[in-house]
């Protein structure tokens, strides 16, 4: 899993750890292309929250500052 340089936004060794669980187990149970497709979609999405931040969800309850936005089968929780 190759990281590009470009990226717009920064993870946490946490949400690293997470990123790294779905790709592993996405090859598991669809393989390599689809886990890597997967992989894909949630980079772009990374990078669309870090273009237009006004696109998510208030998750003040979680803590302050907090934001979600869905992607595929998953919430991404974010500030």
């Amino acid at each position: 899993m190759e990281r590009k340089i470009k990226n717009n936004y920064e993870l946490s060794e946490l949400a690293e750890e997470d990123l790294l669980a779905i790709f592993l187990t996405g090859i598991e149970n669809f393989g390599i292309k689809r886990a890597k497709q997967y992989y894909q979609v949630i980079d772009d999405t990374f990078n669309q929250l870090a273009r237009l931040p006004n696109i998510d969800k208030s998750q003040d309850e979680l803590f302050p500052g907090a934001l979600s936005f869905s992607v595929a089968s998953h919430i991404v929780f974010y500030r």
